[in-house]
């Protein structure tokens, strides 16, 4: 009734401009990206830490619904802040727009 209203997003929806993401850290470090991919062939995802530069995720691109980054923290005593960004994968690279960032602290 809220999406025939105007209110309430569809969440269901076939298309998107960009894939959609959450991130979800647990221990280990260990961070979950959950996202949807809308029918593409792929995402590709580049992360960075504490504002340095960007690096990928992974060399090619993530083709599943979630992927888990077990990048080593850069100091293994300190906690960081990573920030995430994808886009769609095609053929032989990445497409289209990039998400807006989204920011999660590891934790040792």
């Amino acid at each position: 009734m809220g999406r025939e209203l105007g209110i309430e997003e569809n969440h269901y929806r076939r298309e998107s401009p960009v894939p959609t993401f959450t991130l979800r850290a647990e221990p280990g470090p260990v961070v979950v990206i959950q996202y949807s991919r809308f029918g593409h062939q792929g995402v590709y995802a580049e992360f960075r830490r504490n504002g340095g530069d960007w690096e990928p995720v992974v060399r090619g691109f993530l083709s599943g619904a979630s992927f888990r980054d077990r990048h080593p923290l850069l100091d293994p005593a300190r906690p960081e802040v990573r920030e995430y960004r994808l886009r769609f994968w095609k053929d032989h690279g990445p497409i289209g727009d990039w998400t807006d960032l989204k920011r999660i602290t590891v934790s040792p």
